[in-house]
């Protein structure tokens, strides 16, 4: 079971809101400016110019997240998006956290297991802690994907 260590980030929330896809700051994804790495995250869904236009004007995250699932809802994502969604959100992160910011925050959770705790049942990026998702994997891509830059992190020396 997560969170045996005192020592893990339980939710993206708070002081680690910063992790969190939802965290306003602006990024350039594929040539377009978005407000969270949630919006460039949505218009990778869709290879339709318009929609991803769409995306980087919605002022909050939820409302990209939720016109994603529309897009979803209505048989409109990429080819094979089920594969290509752990390396596009890999390829997000590491162009969020290349801001000197938000790379010195990542650097300063050393030494945490990260999990993005949530309640929306989302057990492929996160972990809910519903109890009607007690029995079901526990992927948390997200903070595996975090931990994993964070390391890479680490190693890097700048001259």
């Amino acid at each position: 079971m997560p969170f045996q260590d005192e020592n893990s980030v339980k939710q993206f929330k708070g002081d680690y809101f910063f992790l969190s896809n939802f965290y306003p700051h602006p990024m350039v994804y594929k040539g377009i400016l978005y407000p969270s790495s949630e919006h460039a995250y949505v218009s990778a869904k869709s290879d339709d110019p318009e929609f991803k236009l769409e995306v980087s004007q919605l002022d909050r995250a939820g409302k990209a997240k939720n016109l994603g699932r529309e897009l979803e809802n209505n048989g409109g994502l990429i080819e094979d998006w089920i594969t290509k969604k752990v390396i596009v959100m890999n390829e997000i992160l590491r162009i969020k956290f290349s801001d000197s910011t938000l790379k010195s925050q990542l650097l300063s959770t050393d030494g945490q297991e990260l999990w993005e705790g949530n309640w929306w049942h989302d057990n492929f990026f996160g972990y809910c802690n519903c109890d009607g998702c007690e029995n079901k994997p526990k992927n948390n891509y997200l903070g595996k994907i975090l931990m994993e830059i964070r390391n890479e992190l680490k190693h890097v020396s700048i001259f």
